[in-house]
């Protein structure tokens, strides 16, 4: 298994969750739309939200290594058309509301029921731009290493 193969299994998981699905028709109006890598001169933006982007960040592998690790960067972005809700004296971004709540916890529920799904992860969510939100997250997927079964460590 390699990082491709992960990104992989896990994007076929996000474009066919019926529930996820879902949630980016009615709530940000436009189907999901999944990056596999990601090339710097072609960024995904506010045009292709919702979105998420799943970039390699690293590995830690090897036919003596205890556990293969390998570290995904998560790029999540929403765009909501809803002015900033307006309470009293408080005022709450929707875009940041709707990507907290929302959109971040719902990929992560699809990736976490996957075959390699993340075990740990680090992330942070961006301040708003005219309804447009993003999150990134690095996460670590493990895979435990038994010496001896035929598993090559450098696949």
């Amino acid at each position: 298994m390699n990082t491709f193969d992960i990104m992989d299994t896990w994007a076929q998981a996000l474009v066919t969750d019926a529930e996820l699905g879902a949630l980016c028709t009615t709530a940000f109006g436009a189907p999901l739309k999944v990056f596999v890598g990601l090339d710097v001169a072609h960024e995904p933006e506010k045009k292709d939200a919702p979105y998420v982007c799943l970039q390699p960040a690293g590995d830690e592998r090897g036919p003596e290594a205890e556990e293969h690790r390998w570290g995904i960067i998560i790029y999540f972005g929403v765009h909501v058309q809803a002015k900033p809700d307006k309470t009293a004296n408080i005022v709450t971004e929707p875009a940041i509301v709707a990507m907290e709540r929302q959109f971040a916890p719902a990929v992560m529920r699809v990736l976490a029921g996957t075959t390699c799904p993340p075990v740990v992860g680090e992330g942070t969510t961006h301040p708003a731009k005219g309804g447009y939100a993003e999150r990134d997250m690095v996460v670590t997927v493990r895979e435990p290493n038994v010496i001896g079964i035929g598993s090559d460590g450098w696949q």
